[in-house]
């Protein structure tokens, strides 16, 4: 900042006046000298200092001072501290206009780590806008532990300081990431064929960009993370997702798709299965396991002198027609007597088969009954004249239209 000293006289050169700045308490005067005086041609002098000089106060009487831009940059240094590898950390840097004309401004940097949002912009007089500076270890690895140093440059049409510098740091650690999960979502996982079927891979957790890789059960795989794989030939495939992370870990989900003859039919598991119940919350008395496989046991049943139904009920998903169940019970002090019963709604219930008596409780029982749309059917018990008994698998028969 310029102030005259005493006993200056008349003056032997001429600059010309083209700003002031009411904040800083100072005019901005420019040199015909070039850009190697001053700060780049330019120099600063304070409010008052001009007034005894006739000439220069003249000049900006008559031609009056320029608008000039005016930049100031908020924090002159960025550190965002330990980031893990894999993560991301954001924080702010401010652009404020404390001259008289619009700022325009334009943002770079020297790291492949670094991002600023926006890159460019107007500031209006008076204004300030901020930069979101975002540091990014996405694709580092353990090499890139340790710390890193950058320079984020502004540009400016700011006729005094053209350019300013702000420094970022960042410590880029090895931290432990979330455990990596892996999901399959399939839009269908049973019908006639051929059978196409829309997957949907999910994956989270792990370290930076995840990785996808179908196995369909046949020989056919994908490395898309949404792919549609169609099934020609009846049977049952088991369809694996697999995700790995930038570090290699893997981890992996798999779904089981039916696809049918709707000519022969076959027998299905459930989709889903509920069951009315007073007695047991172990794990093995959950109904859904009959729907199943291993044929583990599960309860069926309710306790003796329970005057409510007992019943377990399985929902057959979108196959149909049904036109008979085959079931496996475990009866225990004496024979179960059961019948059938179909709905549409779960609201409104008939009876397909009834008074239905298990005496042999080793080997799988066939109902058979009239050919049914309906989407829900349940074993309801109408004798409650022993302690319990136990369903340990439960399959329909269905061919799909």
């Amino acid at each position: 900042m310029w102030a005259p000293e005493e006993g200056v006289g008349w003056a032997n050169h001429a600059v010309v006046l083209v700003g002031y700045n009411d904040t800083g308490g100072y005019w901005i005067v420019k040199n015909s000298w070039g850009a190697g005086w001053g700060e780049n041609g330019y120099a600063k002098v304070s409010y008052g200092n001009l007034e005894q000089y006739n000439y220069a106060y003249a000049v900006s009487g008559i031609m009056g001072p320029d608008p000039v831009a005016d930049i100031e940059v908020t924090p002159d240094a960025l550190d965002i501290g330990e980031v893990d590898i894999g993560k991301a950390r954001s924080t702010n840097m401010a652009i404020q206009n404390v001259g008289t004309a619009d700022l325009t401004y334009a943002i770079t940097d020297d790291a492949n780590w670094l991002t600023t949002s926006p890159t460019s912009g107007t500031v209006a007089p008076g204004d300030k806008t901020y930069i979101t500076v975002t540091f990014d270890t996405a694709d580092m690895t353990a090499t890139d532990a340790g710390d890193h140093n950058a320079t984020i440059t502004v540009t400016s049409n700011d006729p005094v300081c053209n350019t300013t510098a702000v420094s970022a740091h960042i410590t880029v650690v090895i931290g432990a990431p979330s455990p990596l999960v892996a999901t399959i979502e399939a839009d269908t996982v049973r019908g006639v064929a051929p059978l196409e079927v829309a997957f949907t891979g999910l994956g989270d957790g792990g370290c930076g960009t995840l990785a996808y890789e179908w196995d369909f059960g046949e020989d056919m795989d994908s490395e898309s993370q949404n792919p549609t794989h169609s099934y020609d030939e009846c049977g049952t495939y088991t369809a694996t997702l697999t995700v790995t992370d930038k570090n290699g870990a893997t981890e992996s989900d798999s779904v089981i798709i039916r696809v049918i003859d709707p000519c022969e039919g076959a027998w299905i598991n459930p989709v889903a299965a509920t069951a009315q119940t007073a007695y047991g919350t172990r794990d093995k008395f959950n109904p859904a396991n009959a729907i199943d496989d291993n044929l583990e046991t599960r309860w069926f049943s309710k306790i003796k002198n329970d005057d409510s139904p007992s019943r377990i009920q399985f929902d057959l998903g979108d196959v149909k027609p049904v036109s008979r169940v085959r079931t496996m019970i475990y009866y225990r002090d004496a024979p179960m007597t059961v019948e059938i019963q179909v709905s549409t709604d779960e609201a409104n219930w008939t009876t397909v088969a009834s008074e239905f008596t298990i005496t042999d409780g080793d080997t799988f029982i066939e109902i058979v009954f009239a050919e049914t749309d309906a989407r829900y059917v349940r074993l309801h018990e109408t004798e409650l004249n022993r302690i319990y008994g136990q369903c340990t698998e439960f399959d329909v028969y269905a061919g799909l239209r």
